[in-house]
């Protein structure tokens, strides 16, 4: 792990001059410097997924134990207005999420699918950036991926 200081980000115009396929490159001068992080305080593993079978059968978790999950939401009900403790008024969104995890079993050519699915509620502008993506017509499964959660 590096940290960089006095760079510059420029649009590259010119795809002959393209190293990667992104259109933004660094630009570094003789006032850059670059620092290797020796001890970093925080973990080089960016996400923590878990399946549900891991949640259920994780017994206890501490309050404060977040986690990161990749599924498809497979129901819903109808958003709800509330009003929480503090007397702010918000919504929330109850989905029914299954794991992209779940076991196979192929018999002839039937296949039978054992679901972990799990409930989530999702609320205020969590809930809407979820709700324009249910669609009337949709043919593409709704695939989600959640971090910090618990």
């Amino acid at each position: 792990m590096y940290t960089i200081s006095n760079f510059i980000v420029i649009k590259e115009t010119n795809p002959m001059k393209r190293v990667t396929p992104g259109t933004w490159v660094l630009t570094f001068s003789h006032r850059t410097t670059v620092n290797n992080v020796v001890n970093p305080s925080f973990s080089l593993r960016p996400f923590r997924f878990r399946t549900i079978s891991q949640l259920i059968n994780a017994g206890s978790l501490v309050d404060n134990d977040l986690f990161d999950f990749i599924g498809e939401i497979v129901g819903k009900e109808e958003p709800k207005d509330l009003i929480t403790n503090k007397g702010k008024e918000t919504r929330r969104l109850a989905v029914l999420l299954q794991d992209l995890e779940y076991e196979q079993m192929k018999i002839s050519f039937i296949i039978y699918v054992r679901n972990n699915n799990i409930n989530c509620v999702l609320f205020g502008g969590m809930m809407d950036q979820i709700l324009p993506h249910f669609e009337e017509g949709r043919m593409e499964p709704l695939i989600v991926v959640l971090q910090y959660f618990r």
